[in-house]
Protein backbone atom coordinates (compact mmCIF):
# COMPACT_ATOMS: atom_id res chain seq x y z
CA UNK A 1 0.00 0.00 0.00
CA UNK A 2 1.68 3.22 -0.96
CA UNK A 3 1.49 6.60 1.11
CA UNK A 4 -1.53 7.71 -1.06
CA UNK A 5 -3.81 5.18 -0.46
CA UNK A 6 -3.30 5.26 3.15
CA UNK A 7 -4.00 8.68 3.26
CA UNK A 8 -6.80 9.75 5.61
CA UNK A 9 -9.69 11.64 4.70
CA UNK A 10 -11.36 13.59 7.61
CA UNK A 11 -14.61 15.79 7.05
CA UNK A 12 -16.93 17.86 9.73
CA UNK A 13 -20.28 18.44 8.30
CA UNK A 14 -19.00 18.30 4.72
CA UNK A 15 -21.51 19.41 2.21
CA UNK A 16 -23.55 15.92 0.35
CA UNK A 17 -22.15 16.35 -2.67
CA UNK A 18 -18.71 16.48 -0.62
CA UNK A 19 -19.66 13.38 1.03
CA UNK A 20 -20.15 11.68 -1.75
CA UNK A 21 -16.79 12.56 -4.04
CA UNK A 22 -14.54 11.41 -1.05
CA UNK A 23 -16.87 8.06 -0.29
CA UNK A 24 -16.42 7.18 -3.99
CA UNK A 25 -12.79 7.76 -4.52
CA UNK A 26 -11.90 6.24 -0.88
CA UNK A 27 -14.31 3.13 -1.44
CA UNK A 28 -12.90 2.15 -5.02
CA UNK A 29 -8.85 2.26 -3.22
CA UNK A 30 -10.72 0.01 -0.71
CA UNK A 31 -10.44 1.94 2.32
CA UNK A 32 -12.18 2.29 5.64
CA UNK A 33 -15.20 4.55 5.89
CA UNK A 34 -16.97 6.01 8.72
CA UNK A 35 -20.37 8.10 8.86
CA UNK A 36 -21.33 9.84 11.55
CA UNK A 37 -25.23 11.62 10.72
CA UNK A 38 -28.80 11.57 10.87
CA UNK A 39 -29.96 9.13 8.50
CA UNK A 40 -32.82 6.93 7.49
CA UNK A 41 -32.28 3.17 6.62
CA UNK A 42 -34.70 0.95 4.72
CA UNK A 43 -33.57 -2.52 3.89
CA UNK A 44 -34.88 -5.01 0.83
CA UNK A 45 -34.00 -8.56 0.62
CA UNK A 46 -35.29 -11.90 2.27
CA UNK A 47 -37.76 -9.50 4.33
CA UNK A 48 -37.98 -5.65 4.48
CA UNK A 49 -37.23 -2.99 6.99
CA UNK A 50 -37.77 0.83 7.80
CA UNK A 51 -35.54 2.87 10.43
CA UNK A 52 -36.55 5.89 10.79
CA UNK A 53 -34.51 9.35 10.90
CA UNK A 54 -31.89 9.36 14.09
CA UNK A 55 -28.47 9.67 14.21
CA UNK A 56 -25.91 6.72 13.85
CA UNK A 57 -22.20 5.35 13.11
CA UNK A 58 -22.20 3.67 9.56
CA UNK A 59 -18.94 2.05 9.30
CA UNK A 60 -17.95 0.46 6.23
CA UNK A 61 -14.51 -2.01 5.90
CA UNK A 62 -12.10 -2.70 3.12
CA UNK A 63 -13.62 -6.09 2.38
CA UNK A 64 -17.12 -4.51 1.51
CA UNK A 65 -18.57 -5.07 4.98
CA UNK A 66 -21.10 -2.69 6.29
CA UNK A 67 -22.41 -2.21 9.81
CA UNK A 68 -24.78 0.51 10.87
CA UNK A 69 -24.68 1.42 15.04
CA UNK A 70 -26.73 3.20 17.47
CA UNK A 71 -25.18 5.51 20.17
CA UNK A 72 -25.80 2.98 22.07
CA UNK A 73 -25.51 -0.95 22.54
CA UNK A 74 -23.08 -3.48 20.90
CA UNK A 75 -24.81 -4.93 17.95
CA UNK A 76 -25.03 -3.17 14.91
CA UNK A 77 -29.20 -2.47 14.43
CA UNK A 78 -28.37 -3.36 10.71
CA UNK A 79 -25.71 -4.49 8.50
CA UNK A 80 -24.74 -6.61 5.47
CA UNK A 81 -21.72 -9.24 5.16
CA UNK A 82 -18.10 -8.73 3.14
CA UNK A 83 -18.56 -8.39 0.00
CA UNK A 84 -20.95 -5.61 -1.07
CA UNK A 85 -20.79 -3.80 -3.94
CA UNK A 86 -21.74 0.16 -2.93
CA UNK A 87 -23.21 2.92 -4.95
CA UNK A 88 -23.01 6.74 -3.45
CA UNK A 89 -25.56 9.46 -5.02
CA UNK A 90 -27.54 12.21 -4.29
CA UNK A 91 -31.52 12.87 -3.54
CA UNK A 92 -33.10 15.30 -5.80
CA UNK A 93 -33.37 17.11 -2.71
CA UNK A 94 -29.24 16.77 -2.39
CA UNK A 95 -29.26 14.04 0.36
CA UNK A 96 -26.49 11.60 0.48
CA UNK A 97 -27.66 8.68 -0.45
CA UNK A 98 -25.48 5.41 0.12
CA UNK A 99 -26.09 1.50 -1.16
CA UNK A 100 -25.08 -1.53 -0.16
CA UNK A 101 -26.14 -4.37 -1.90
CA UNK A 102 -25.03 -8.52 -2.31
CA UNK A 103 -26.00 -10.33 -5.38
CA UNK A 104 -26.94 -13.63 -3.94
CA UNK A 105 -29.22 -13.74 -2.51
CA UNK A 106 -30.20 -10.59 -3.65
CA UNK A 107 -30.10 -8.41 -0.58
CA UNK A 108 -29.80 -4.24 -0.27
CA UNK A 109 -29.45 -1.62 2.41
CA UNK A 110 -30.13 1.73 1.27
CA UNK A 111 -29.03 4.85 3.80
CA UNK A 112 -30.27 8.26 3.46
CA UNK A 113 -28.24 10.87 5.24
CA UNK A 114 -30.50 13.98 6.39
CA UNK A 115 -26.98 15.47 7.60
CA UNK A 116 -23.62 13.95 7.69
CA UNK A 117 -21.42 15.46 11.09
CA UNK A 118 -18.48 13.45 10.36
CA UNK A 119 -17.00 11.65 7.44
CA UNK A 120 -13.66 9.97 7.44
CA UNK A 121 -12.12 7.63 4.85
CA UNK A 122 -9.11 5.67 6.45
CA UNK A 123 -6.23 3.65 4.55
CA UNK A 124 -5.90 1.38 7.66
CA UNK A 125 -3.33 -1.81 8.29
CA UNK A 126 -3.85 -4.43 10.84
CA UNK A 127 -1.39 -7.82 10.25
CA UNK A 128 -1.51 -8.37 14.10
CA UNK A 129 -1.90 -11.73 15.23
CA UNK A 130 -5.11 -12.38 17.41
CA UNK A 131 -4.27 -14.71 20.92
CA UNK A 132 -7.31 -15.33 22.79
CA UNK A 133 -6.78 -16.26 26.45
CA UNK A 134 -9.29 -18.32 28.11
CA UNK A 135 -11.49 -18.17 31.18
CA UNK A 136 -11.04 -20.38 34.22
CA UNK A 137 -14.62 -21.94 32.57
CA UNK A 138 -12.23 -22.55 29.52
CA UNK A 139 -9.37 -24.31 31.37
CA UNK A 140 -11.71 -26.96 32.60
CA UNK A 141 -13.04 -27.76 29.40
CA UNK A 142 -9.69 -27.79 27.42
CA UNK A 143 -8.70 -30.54 30.56
CA UNK A 144 -11.79 -32.51 29.56
CA UNK A 145 -10.23 -32.52 26.17
CA UNK A 146 -6.74 -33.00 27.23
CA UNK A 147 -6.93 -34.57 30.51
CA UNK A 148 -2.93 -34.34 30.61
CA UNK A 149 -2.49 -30.84 31.34
CA UNK A 150 -3.22 -32.18 34.55
CA UNK A 151 -0.82 -35.56 34.74
CA UNK A 152 -0.48 -38.06 32.79
CA UNK A 153 -3.23 -40.63 33.49
CA UNK A 154 -5.74 -38.17 34.56
CA UNK A 155 -9.41 -38.95 33.94
CA UNK A 156 -11.93 -35.89 34.72
CA UNK A 157 -15.03 -37.13 35.80
CA UNK A 158 -17.46 -34.18 36.73
CA UNK A 159 -16.66 -30.33 37.36
CA UNK A 160 -18.50 -27.70 39.34
CA UNK A 161 -19.50 -30.84 42.23
CA UNK A 162 -20.88 -29.39 45.25
CA UNK A 163 -19.93 -29.83 48.19
CA UNK A 164 -20.25 -28.47 51.81
CA UNK A 165 -16.99 -26.04 51.63
CA UNK A 166 -18.54 -24.84 48.09
CA UNK A 167 -17.60 -25.50 44.50
CA UNK A 168 -15.36 -28.08 43.74
CA UNK A 169 -14.15 -26.72 39.97
CA UNK A 170 -12.81 -30.66 38.63
CA UNK A 171 -12.77 -33.73 40.41
CA UNK A 172 -11.07 -36.42 38.70
CA UNK A 173 -9.31 -40.07 38.91
CA UNK A 174 -5.34 -40.68 38.54
CA UNK A 175 -4.35 -44.02 37.17
CA UNK A 176 -3.99 -45.16 40.07
CA UNK A 177 -7.95 -44.77 40.72
CA UNK A 178 -7.49 -42.15 43.34
CA UNK A 179 -10.14 -39.45 43.42
CA UNK A 180 -8.27 -36.26 42.77
CA UNK A 181 -9.88 -32.93 42.85
CA UNK A 182 -8.53 -29.91 40.98
CA UNK A 183 -8.61 -26.36 41.55
CA UNK A 184 -8.21 -23.95 38.77
CA UNK A 185 -6.76 -19.88 39.08
CA UNK A 186 -5.94 -18.37 35.56
CA UNK A 187 -3.60 -15.79 36.92
CA UNK A 188 -0.76 -16.37 39.23
CA UNK A 189 -2.33 -18.51 42.50
CA UNK A 190 -2.39 -17.15 45.86
CA UNK A 191 -2.37 -18.53 48.93
CA UNK A 192 -6.29 -18.54 49.72
CA UNK A 193 -6.02 -20.86 46.47
CA UNK A 194 -4.41 -23.03 48.20
CA UNK A 195 -6.16 -22.75 51.51
CA UNK A 196 -9.32 -23.17 49.36
CA UNK A 197 -8.22 -26.38 47.42
CA UNK A 198 -7.30 -27.63 50.85
CA UNK A 199 -10.65 -27.68 52.04
CA UNK A 200 -11.95 -29.36 49.41
CA UNK A 201 -9.64 -32.21 49.87
CA UNK A 202 -10.17 -31.97 53.74
CA UNK A 203 -14.33 -32.31 52.88
CA UNK A 204 -14.07 -35.64 50.60
CA UNK A 205 -11.66 -37.08 52.30
CA UNK A 206 -13.99 -37.96 55.40
CA UNK A 207 -15.38 -40.54 53.27
CA UNK A 208 -11.81 -41.48 51.07
CA UNK A 209 -8.56 -40.49 52.86
CA UNK A 210 -6.96 -41.45 49.31
CA UNK A 211 -8.22 -38.19 47.63
CA UNK A 212 -5.81 -36.32 45.96
CA UNK A 213 -5.58 -32.21 45.40
CA UNK A 214 -3.86 -29.92 42.56
CA UNK A 215 -4.14 -26.53 42.13
CA UNK A 216 -3.72 -25.62 38.09
CA UNK A 217 -2.69 -22.45 37.54
CA UNK A 218 0.33 -20.34 35.56
CA UNK A 219 2.33 -19.77 38.61
CA UNK A 220 2.21 -20.09 42.43
CA UNK A 221 2.90 -17.01 45.06
CA UNK A 222 6.10 -18.90 47.23
CA UNK A 223 3.59 -18.87 50.22
CA UNK A 224 1.23 -20.58 48.17
CA UNK A 225 3.77 -23.31 47.29
CA UNK A 226 4.86 -23.94 50.78
CA UNK A 227 1.28 -24.63 52.12
CA UNK A 228 0.44 -26.80 49.19
CA UNK A 229 4.12 -28.64 49.76
CA UNK A 230 2.72 -28.90 53.69
CA UNK A 231 -0.24 -29.96 52.98
CA UNK A 232 0.96 -32.94 50.15
CA UNK A 233 -1.24 -31.00 47.72
CA UNK A 234 -0.06 -30.86 44.54
CA UNK A 235 0.67 -28.09 41.91
CA UNK A 236 0.67 -28.24 37.79
CA UNK A 237 1.89 -25.34 35.66
CA UNK A 238 -0.92 -24.58 32.91
CA UNK A 239 -1.45 -21.33 31.26
CA UNK A 240 -4.65 -20.09 30.12
CA UNK A 241 -2.99 -19.57 26.68
CA UNK A 242 -2.42 -23.43 26.70
CA UNK A 243 -5.89 -24.04 27.09
CA UNK A 244 -6.81 -21.82 24.60
CA UNK A 245 -4.85 -24.02 22.05
CA UNK A 246 -6.15 -26.89 23.25
CA UNK A 247 -9.74 -25.77 22.96
CA UNK A 248 -8.56 -23.92 18.72
CA UNK A 249 -7.17 -27.53 18.03
CA UNK A 250 -10.14 -29.75 19.38
CA UNK A 251 -12.96 -27.44 18.59
CA UNK A 252 -14.73 -27.60 21.99
CA UNK A 253 -16.43 -30.40 24.35
CA UNK A 254 -16.65 -33.94 23.31
CA UNK A 255 -20.04 -34.96 23.23
CA UNK A 256 -21.03 -36.90 26.11
CA UNK A 257 -22.69 -37.54 29.25
CA UNK A 258 -20.45 -35.82 32.17
CA UNK A 259 -20.88 -38.08 35.11
CA UNK A 260 -20.99 -37.35 38.75
CA UNK A 261 -18.32 -37.77 41.78
CA UNK A 262 -18.39 -41.22 42.27
CA UNK A 263 -20.41 -42.24 39.53
CA UNK A 264 -18.66 -44.72 37.44
CA UNK A 265 -19.43 -44.89 33.76
CA UNK A 266 -22.02 -47.23 32.59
Amino acid sequence: MTVADRATVVLEKPSALKAAEALKIGLSRRRVAIIVGDCEVEYRGRASSRLESGERVVLIKDDGALLIHRPSGTEPVNWQSPGCTFKTSLSPDEKLIFEASHGAPPETVAISFNTVRLLAVLGLVDKGAFTLYTSEEDMRKAVFLEPSLVEEGFHPITYEKVVPTGFVDCIGKDRDGNFVVVEFKRERASRKAAEQLARYVETLRKGNPKVRGILVAPSLVSDARALLANLHLGFRRVTPKMCAEVLKAKGGLKRGRIIDYGEEKP
